[in-house]
């Protein structure tokens, strides 16, 4: 028996040194879907803004996850009510009424103050955006 190779020594010889059919590059791994199991869809999986979702098995991260996207959206509205506020001071000012503009400014930088006491934006960020504002307004008034 030195020289014969059993049948199913062969079959598997084959199946290990064929190559593969086809693309024989692996998936790209960032265009991959990630879905729950079909027995966890309890309302826990956190979507991220790029379309992942990832399943939570243990308790306290699916109360993370639910803590993360409450958050989430609320810094997002805030950051757009940050931006709103400052376009208002900028128009205002730009309109030339210069009352409306120093209360849009003062407005502004109320939210701005809150952003930091909410942890939204760092203190030297708030004090630095507060400061770019005022000067433009104060620039285009005149």
């Amino acid at each position: 028996m030195g020289g014969i190779v059993p049948v199913w020594g062969r079959l598997l010889a084959s199946l290990l040194f064929t190559p593969p059919v086809g693309n024989s590059q692996p998936p790209d791994q960032s265009s991959a879907v990630v879905r729950p199991r079909q027995g966890d869809r309890d309302g826990h999986t956190t979507t991220l803004t790029n379309g992942q979702q990832y399943m939570a098995n243990i308790k306290s991260q699916k109360k993370r996850n639910r803590q993360t996207i409450r958050r989430t959206e609320r810094n997002r509205a805030l950051r757009s009510e940050l931006r709103t506020r400052s376009k208002n001071a900028l128009a205002a000012a730009e309109s030339g009424d210069a009352a409306a503009a120093e209360e849009a400014l003062r407005i502004a930088q109320v939210k701005i103050d809150k952003a930091v006491t909410k942890g939204i934006l760092k203190k030297n960020t708030a004090a630095r955006r507060k400061s770019t504002l005022t000067r433009q307004v104060r620039q285009k008034l005149g």
